[in-house]
């Protein structure tokens, strides 16, 4: 009920689950292990697909401070960061966030919609994802929070 009256005022919150992976496939890949996630993030760059992904960001006063792929139930490994673009929501993912995460202090984990690469018009400049960056993120849309019964996370190709 909240995400339907939160999208009546334009937040556009939607209901984001997680699929249970068999393995890493053209619609889907599981965080674990990095690798293969860096592999498949690439592909899905290069291909423009849309894409929902698990992300933990942390917060200040002042806007967003850190996104990493992730979120409850990883191990405690290092997680690929990734740089956060809103240009293309019409109310700031700060401002979203603040509505699912009202404490600035607590990581929030959230499902994103998106594509891998800058919002700019022409041709993408390249970047290749490494275990520890997935590189820039233009996102769409702003899904639910990440929970445990998402488990095992994985980060899908949209239709």
């Amino acid at each position: 009920m909240r995400a339907l009256i939160l999208s009546t005022f334009g937040l556009g919150l939607m209901s984001c689950s997680a699929a249970t992976p068999a393995a890493t496939s053209p619609e889907q890949a599981p965080l674990t292990p990095v690798d293969g996630l860096v592999d498949w993030i690439q592909r899905r760059a290069q291909a423009e697909d849309v894409v929902r992904i698990p992300v933990v960001v942390t917060r200040t006063a002042l806007g967003i401070d850190a996104a990493e792929l992730g979120g409850p139930g990883l191990p405690a490994e290092p997680r690929p960061s990734v740089q956060l673009d809103d240009s293309r929501l019409g109310v700031s993912l700060m401002t979203r966030l603040r509505s699912l995460c009202p404490d600035l202090d607590d990581p929030c984990a959230v499902w994103l919609d998106g594509v891998f690469g800058r919002a700019l018009p022409g041709p993408r400049p390249a970047h290749t994802p490494t275990p520890t960056d997935a590189g820039p993120f233009v996102v769409h849309a702003v899904g639910d929070l990440v929970t445990a019964a998402d488990a095992p996370l994985t980060a899908q190709r949209l239709p």
